[in-house]
């Protein structure tokens, strides 16, 4: 095999790399198209990957969390601090699939207030626990109370039925 001179590399490289971006967007849809007929192949290959290293990804993942603990702790908080929106925007999708819009809009609808108490204080999702469906916003205090009777109707009214007979 011929082995090529320094010179000779640095014109092939130069040639190559002319060709990379003239085209780039070519080699890009030829990717896409091979990615798409080849899809399943694909997230096999890449999730036997994903777990043939799973453990050794964990412990340079704890190590290196370990070793920056206390700075990324502080970004986060700054983060948090800088973008309480975005924060909120974030919690509500993954706890609730609810955005930020949408709780705003509800809150509107109820005068920012809660729908038990109607106190205008900081508001909470209330959401059944068994099927996730968002009744309404209330306060604190009021979300707690139903948390502790949980939800329960006949819990409520011996609550009610004590505090009448002991007044």
């Amino acid at each position: 095999m011929k082995t090529l001179t320094e010179e000779q590399l640095k014109k092939r490289r130069a040639l190559a790399r002319k060709y990379y971006w003239a085209n780039r967007e070519k080699r890009r849809a030829l990717a896409r198209k091979y990615y798409w007929a080849n899809r399943e192949k694909h997230l096999q290959r890449m999730k036997q990957s994903r777990l043939k290293h799973l453990e050794k990804r964990r412990a340079y993942d704890r190590s290196r969390y370990r070793d920056r603990q206390e700075e990324m702790r502080e970004r986060h908080r700054k983060y948090r601090k800088e973008n309480p929106e975005r924060v909120k925007d974030i919690k509500l999708r993954s706890i609730y699939g609810l955005s930020l819009k949408d709780f705003q809009r509800l809150a509107d609808k109820q005068n920012q207030c809660c729908a038990i108490c109607q106190r205008k204080v900081a508001l909470c999702v209330d959401h059944n626990h068994n099927t996730g469906q968002i009744r309404g916003l209330l306060c604190t205090r009021c979300n707690r109370l139903l948390g502790m009777v949980h939800d329960s109707i006949t819990e409520l009214q011996a609550v009610i039925r004590y505090l009448q007979t002991k007044r």
